[in-house]
């Protein structure tokens, strides 16, 4: 009996041991080479190489571009060393797309060993559309080789594809119609753009300017581009009043040139401050003041003097102050002390003489009176 479970025992272990045990590959030299491969791949791929990845160029110098132009970049590199590398990632940052291997001159896929000694670039493209002044980009390298991982970097100074001075076409502190001794205001604009370029259509632009392109194109100072000049003319029947518009034209080189207008032009009298200041909340008793100089736009005008007259709750004083004759008068308006609680308004008349050719003008004029603290 003793003898009969030992020989089942001794066969039970014997299956066991033939169970654990691979196929043989001995004879089949298609399996030994697939296997030597995988280890040679997995082993290359997950340790670190002994040889380098050396770039030929690790920062890139664009210098000024425009916007909406593309670049194609190029790095170039050796694997010094006689291991082969791996390079798993290339990550570029804002900026840079179509990132891509080559080795030797042919493309190379990521995570496929590079033999030691060889050569190939980094290479992908720099989009600048999206960006103005100093963009700073880079490729983040991922791979096993010794030195890495490592940054490629390039820097660009990205400027409008149309650029001015100045920046707007501004009118201001100008007299409005006769008066005016220069009988069309002009400004001039240099335009700069990345090429020839030549005004097609007016898509947009305010009714009170002419713009004329005086033909003057001269290459940019820096040798990148075209500078024109363009002469912007302010309506010579303007009247005063303040005007603000967007100028957008189109042209030959598929890019708008954009840019604001502005003007100011004044009458023959301003006023100091542009409007009466409220007064907000007073305590009863009090008698504040508020005042409003009112004067020839330029020095050499003389103007009448005007009528003041108001309209309202009986809480306000309205006066006006000849300083100098024909050149500087004052306005005050206060608070009489026995002005009642309560919320008051009325309204302040400046009117001119007929013919003067002066606006009149109202201020509405409020005031909160409360009780004594």
């Amino acid at each position: 009996m003793n003898k009969v479970l030992l020989k089942s025992l001794l066969a039970f272990l014997a299956s066991i041991s033939l169970q654990s045990c691979p196929p043989s590959s001995e004879g089949d030299p298609s399996a030994s080479s697939s296997r030597s491969q995988d280890v040679a791949v997995i082993g290359v791929g997950n340790s670190r190489s002994l040889s380098r990845f050396q770039p030929g160029i690790k920062n890139l110098e664009l210098g000024k571009v425009f916007q909406f132009q593309t670049f194609p970049l190029r790095f170039p590199f050796k694997v010094e060393g006689n291991e082969p590398v791996v390079l798993t990632e290339l990550r570029p940052s804002c900026g840079c797309t179509e990132v891509a291997l080559e080795v030797n001159g042919e493309p190379w896929d990521l995570d496929t060993p590079i033999p030691g000694g060889s050569e190939g670039a980094i290479t992908g493209i720099f989009d600048s559309k999206n960006y103005t002044n100093r963009k700073d980009s880079s490729i983040t390298i991922q791979g096993n080789a010794t030195n890495l991982p490592m940054k490629l970097g390039l820097a660009a100074f990205v400027t409008p594809v149309f650029s001015s001075t100045p920046h707007q076409a501004r009118f201001v502190d100008i007299l409005a119609g006769s008066i005016r001794r220069n009988p069309t205001p002009t400004r001039k604009l240099k335009v700069t753009g990345a090429e020839p370029w030549e005004i097609v259509s007016f898509r947009n632009k305010p009714e009170w300017i002419t713009i004329t392109d005086m033909k003057e194109n001269i290459p940019a100072p820096d040798g990148i581009g075209e500078v024109h000049t363009l002469l912007v003319e302010l309506d010579p029947q303007l009247a005063e009043g303040r005007y603000s518009g967007n100028v957008l034209i189109e042209t030959s080189i598929g890019h708008d040139l954009s840019f604001s207008a502005y003007a100011e032009l004044l009458g023959k009298v301003r006023y100091f401050p542009d409007r009466l200041v409220g007064f907000n909340l007073v305590e009863k008793g009090q008698e504040p003041i508020r005042k409003m100089k009112i004067r020839p736009s330029v020095d050499w005008l003389e103007i009448p003097e005007p009528n003041i007259t108001y309209a309202g709750d009986d809480v306000f004083e309205v006066f006006l102050d000849s300083v100098v004759e024909g050149k500087d008068y004052v306005l005050t308006v206060s608070i009489k002390s026995n002005a009642e609680i309560g919320r008051h308004a009325g309204k302040v008349s400046v009117t001119w003489p007929a013919g003067s050719d002066i606006p009149n003008r109202e201020y509405p004029i409020t005031v909160l009176v409360r009780e004594p603290r």
